[in-house]
C-alpha cells in the first residue's frame, strides 16, 4: 500500500517504504540491533515522518522534542516512553504529536496527520540527521485527538495534542512483528 505522501517523499529527502535488507543472523546481532537503536533517532524520524503526513516543514513548522519556546505557531513531536512489550527484533513507543497556532492551519495539519493513520505498511526513514535508518512497521493514535482554545501571551490559539503509538523494527528486515 502506497500513500501520495510517501510516494512524494521517496528518494532524496529519505522517506522509503519497503523491506530494508537481510535479516541478521543470529540472536546476538538481534540484540546488538535492538540496542543500537538510538531514541533521538527514533524521535527525528518520527518527526519527518509526521511532518510529511501532516504537510509540515520540518524545522520550520514541526520540531523533535516538543514545541519551541515562545508564542509562535508551531507542531511538535516528543517520545514519550516505550512499552515494555518490546521484544528482541522491535521497540514499541509512545509519543504525542503537539502543535499550537491558528486553529484552522492547526486543525487541517492534525487532521491530515490523523487521516493517514495508523501505518501498517513498512516505512523506512534515512537521511535528516539519522546515525542509522529508521524502519516503523506500525504508527497509529494512541488516543482522542484533543483540540483546545488557550490563551497564551494575551492572545488567542489553538492548541493540539494526538497521542501517538510506534513499532520500530530493530532488526535488518523481515520477520519482524509489528
Amino acid at each position: 500500500m502506497t500513500s501520495d505522501i510517501m510516494t512524494a517523499a521517496a528518494g532524496a529527502d529519505g522517506v522509503v517504504q519497503g523491506y530494508p535488507g537481510p535479516d541478521p543472523a543470529d540472536s546476538a546481532a538481534r540484540r546488538r540491533n535492538r540496542t543500537a537503536l538510538l531514541l533521538l533517532d527514533v524521535e527525528r524520524a518520527l518527526t519527518r515522518l509526521c511532518g510529511e503526513l501532516a504537510g509540515l516543514a520540518a524545522d520550520s513548522e514541526i520540531f523533535r522534542g516538543g514545541l519551541p519556546g515562545g508564542p509562535e505557531p508551531a507542531c511538535g513531536v516528543v517520545l514519550t516512553g516505550e512499552l515494555p512489550e518490546s521484544g528482541a527484533d522491535r521497540r514499541r513507543f509512545t509519543a504525542s504529536f503537539i502543535g499550537r497556532g491558528d486553529r484552522d492551519r492547526l486543525t487541517a495539519a492534525v487532521s491530515r496527520l490523523a487521516g493517514e493513520l495508523p501505518l501498517s505498511h513498512w516505512t523506512t526513514v534515512s537521511g535528516c540527521g539519522l546515525s542509522t535508518p529508521v524502519v516503523f512497521t506500525t504508527l497509529a493514535p494512541a488516543g482522542a485527538l484533543q483540540i483546545e482554545m488557550v490563551s497564551d501571551s494575551g492572545s488567542l490559539m489553538a492548541q493540539a495534542v494526538l497521542p501517538l503509538r510506534l513499532t520500530v523494527c530493530t532488526t535488518a528486515a523481515a520477520p519482524c512483528l509489528a
